[in-house]
C-alpha cells in the first residue's frame, strides 16, 4: 500500500480497497485477501486483550488504550468497507 503524505504513511485513511488494490498488483486472488481480512477482523479483539494482559509498567495504560481504540476504529471502517 503506497498511501503516503509527504513521505509519511496515513493509516487513518487506509480502506479495504487499498488491500484489494495491493493484492491485485501483487497478483494475489481477491479470495485470499478476503480470507486474510476475515481473519484480521476475527482476531484483533482477542489479540488486543492478550496484549493488554502482558503490559508492564513501562507502558502506560493510557497509551495502550489509545492505540487499541485506534485499531478498533480502523477495524470498524474495514468491516464497513468489506463486501463479500
Amino acid at each position: 500500500m503506497s498511501h503516503a503524505d509527504g513521505g509519511h504513511y496515513r493509516f487513518d485513511i487506509i480502506a479495504r480497497r487499498h488491500f484489494d488494490e495491493t493484492a491485485k498488483v501483487a497478483g494475489l486472488p481477491l479470495s485470499v485477501v478476503s480470507q486474510i481480512v476475515d481473519e484480521l477482523i476475527d482476531q484483533v479483539g482477542s489479540a488486543l486483550n492478550a496484549t493488554g494482559t502482558l503490559l508492564d509498567k513501562s507502558i502506560s495504560s493510557q497509551l495502550f488504550e489509545s492505540i487499541a481504540q485506534g485499531m478498533l476504529t480502523r477495524l470498524e471502517i474495514l468491516k464497513l468497507d468489506f463486501v463479500k
